[in-house]
């Protein structure tokens, strides 16, 4: 723990002074406080007036535990002269910076849980200028990386920023959910690609990740870049209180590169910028942008994608533009926008726009594609204020709109522009199943069970025993100064603390044993549960899971989910019969009218202690608020979610989901471990997409409409926490 006030530092002052590489680690928690204003310090800045080979330090800190920075709190690989941390850059190359929770070895790998919560600044800026034909870099990496959830606050700035050289990668990953509500930057002039040594956004660091030059066909490196893994559930807003922003601005001054922006995740991807009707909201700021601005630049490309869930934008979303209103001959750049289940862009603008004059403006490319299972799942859906916008070029338009989608295509209502603009249109059975693809260097992180907060053990059929374990935190930081001219004073802190993580030891003679994916659990009795991960086998009697990839077993059949494995000894099952249908979440917060369909012939349904029973907004009984809801790593809300949808196949006419009570029983009970609810969590997602490829009785059709959901997701009401609803 750092106290306001408290500093280690690494910082030089002379011309060829390499600023300290400090190294923090800690078994347990790092908290930097702050005040918002002011708070601890940690730099390595290189704040002379001139560079002759020198620069920033690198910076590292590891956690076996949680990483806090709190408003105020500071973290600097650059500077400027005098030291200041929040200033103008340093004259050298800034320095690297890494943050990794949920690192127990301090081997800057991710092994067990922990959060990252950035509530201060976290920079690496320089403001080298170009040195010819050996370039060194502007801005430093910036790595910032969680087992659990990683959120980046409405204070929060994590920025690489440089002048002609450029910034360079950002790197944010989340085991579980990402959520930006503060500034998240890579940007700066770039027109001199470094090459002594060159940055992390292309050649070996990230292959193939460069753009072709519209007008000359050449190929354009990039100087700046943002990537976003998340495990689960990725989420950016800029609507008040929030400050969302991710952008990676080039070609501010001199000549032009490119930057890029990718946004992965397993979940679902949800962008929201501000709404068009506000009052307070700017046109011009988006909450994702990859812009350029000076004479025949070009906009950059932004990635969006969700390999599991769905995507869904909202008011000024994406932007791409080149040198569009600043200066002339811009050409739009590149959006790709895909999702393995619905795109929904309800309200969103998205903008990739080109000049019109000077020499040879083109309009930029915007590609959207959901790919869904079996029609109408996987559509693109639009209301008339949804805008895909590639103007630019000087005569007919040269801008392209390509949509894809296994349902429906909802342009119109949406509106594509230039209006003389046709785009292309595919869809249906052809265009069905499959998922987006990532490049090969891309390895999502997967959340972990651990990371569903445990509390005391209950037992099930048999016994179950939790042991606490006592686990000593040391925190220590330690810094070596290093200068060839001259030495710096460093500062080291220590303390050291106690605490308790509890472990889970679960004996089990006849319950169901499952995982999330990619988790090792072991038990000490007749269950066990390990991390294999395309192979089922079963040793008793009847193993159900998802019906997607089919194996062999000692025993009777038994079918996988890719990437998951079960080995279970005992006689409970959850069988899915192949001739009885179900949906997802995703599914029924899409289609809040079937939704209330079922609830209303039903008489309501009861899920974890609480009764379900309309789909209004801010309401402690709406299955909206159960189902919208971003679980946060809340391990209780996620089973919420997913324990509803499976009632609600059951009430509509499809499939029974046969461990209902048992997990809805694990939901009502506050002292359930994070083992029982993660093992009800796989079980019941399993159910609920183990039908989806079926035709259900009560899916009437219809498009999906998101608005509803989204509106459900900007309030903080919770079915778990009805007082936090306007109506409880």
């Amino acid at each position: 723990t750092m106290d306001i006030g408290a500093k280690i530092s690494g910082d030089v002052f002379t011309a060829g002074g390499v600023g300290a590489a400090i190294i923090v680690k800690a078994s347990g928690d790092i908290l930097l406080h702050g005040n918002g204003t002011t708070g601890a310090q940690i730099t390595s800045n290189q704040s002379a007036g001139s560079c002759t080979g020198g620069s920033a330090g690198n910076i590292t800190l590891t956690a076996g535990g949680n990483i806090t920075t709190e408003a105020g709190s500071v973290i600097s690989s650059g500077g400027t002269k005098g030291g200041s941390p929040a200033g103008s850059g340093a004259p050298c190359p800034a320095g690297a910076i890494v943050i990794v929770a949920g690192d127990a070895n301090g081997d800057l790998t991710v092994d067990s849980p922990g959060v990252v919560d950035i509530d201060g600044l976290v920079s690496s800026e320089s403001v080298l200028s170009g040195t010819g034909a050996v370039q060194r870099p502007g801005g430093g990496p910036i790595t910032v990386k969680a087992g659990c959830g990683l959120t980046i606050s409405d204070t929060g700035v994590v920025q690489s920023k440089g002048a002609d050289p450029g910034a360079d990668l950002v790197h944010l990953e989340g085991g579980c959910d990402v959520s930006i509500f503060g500034l998240v930057e890579s940007t700066g002039p770039g027109h001199a690609v470094p090459n002594s040594p060159e940055n992390h956004c292309n050649g070996t660091m990230r292959p193939g990740k460069v753009a072709t030059d519209k007008s000359t066909g050449d190929l354009i490196k990039p100087t700046a870049c943002i990537e976003v893994w998340a495990g689960d559930t990725l989420t950016i807003d800029s609507t008040p209180p929030h400050q969302g922003e991710v952008g990676a601005d080039t070609a501010e001054s001199g000549g032009h590169k490119i930057a890029w922006i990718d946004l992965f995740a397993r979940g679902d991807i949800t962008i929201i910028g501000c709404s068009p009707t506000s009052a307070d909201c700017n046109p011009d700021y988006f909450a994702v942008h990859a812009n350029e601005f000076v004479s025949n630049s070009q906009g950059s490309t932004i990635t969006v994608k969700s390999i599991e869930g769905q995507v869904v934008a909202s008011g000024f979303a994406i932007q791409a533009d080149g040198a569009l209103g600043q200066a002339s001959g811009g050409k739009g750049g590149t959006i790709d926008v895909e999702g393995k289940q619905d795109v929904d862009l309800s309200g969103a603008t998205l903008e990739a726009r080109g000049d019109t004059t000077g020499g040879d403006p083109d309009g930029g490319d915007i590609g959207v594609r959901s790919f869904g299972t079996v029609s109408p799942t996987g559509s693109i859906i639009s209301d008339t204020a949804s805008v895909l916008d590639v103007s630019g070029g000087s005569s007919s338009p040269e801008g392209t709109v390509a949509l894809t989608a296994c349902g429906t295509i909802g342009f119109p209502l949406g509106t594509v522009l230039p209006i003389t603009l046709t785009p292309t249109k595919n869809s249906g059975i052809a265009f069905c199943g499959g998922a987006p693809t990532l490049p090969e260097y891309v390895t999502l992180p997967t959340c972990l069970q651990v990371c569903f907060p445990p509390t005391t053990t209950t037992s099930s059929t048999s016994t179950t025993s939790s042991t606490l374990q006592e686990l000593t935190t040391t925190t220590s930081s330690t810094t070596s100064t290093s200068s060839s001219t001259s030495t710096s004073s460093s500062t080291s802190t220590s303390s050291s603390t106690s605490t308790t993580r509890p472990t889970t030891t679960t004996s089990t003679t006849s319950t169901t044993s499952t995982t999330r994916p990619t988790t090792t659990t072991t038990s000490t009795s007749t269950t066990s549960t390990t991390r294999p991960t395309t192979t089922t086998s079963t040793t008793s009697t009847t193993s159900t899971t998802r019906p997607t990839t089919t194996t062999t077993s000692t025993s009777t059949t038994s079918t996988t989910r890719p990437t998951t494995t079960s080995t279970t000894t005992s006689t409970t099952s959850t069988t899915i019969p192949s001739t009885a249908a179900t949906r997802t979440p995703g599914f029924f917060q899409t289609h809040p009218n079937i939704t209330q369909n079922i609830l209303t012939s039903s008489g309501g349904l009861s899920v974890c202690g609480v009764r379900i029973t309309d789909i209004d907004i801010d309401h402690g009984h709406s299955a909206l608020e159960a189902l919208c809801v971003s679980p946060q790593g809340n391990g209780r809300l996620q089973l919420v979610r997913q324990l509803l949808s499976a009632a609600l196949n059951s009430a509509g006419g499809g499939a029974t989901f046969t461990n209902f009570a048992r997990c809805n029983a694990v939901c009502i009970d506050s002292s359930s471990s994070g083992t029982a609810i993660g093992s009800c969590i796989d079980a019941a997602d399993a159910f609920n997409n183990g039908g989806d490829n079926l035709p259900a009785s009560f899916d009437t059709g219809g498009s999906a409409n998101s608005e509803p959901c989204n509106a459900a997701r900007r309030t903080t009401c919770t079915v778990l926490s009805p007082s936090s609803c306007a109506s409880p």
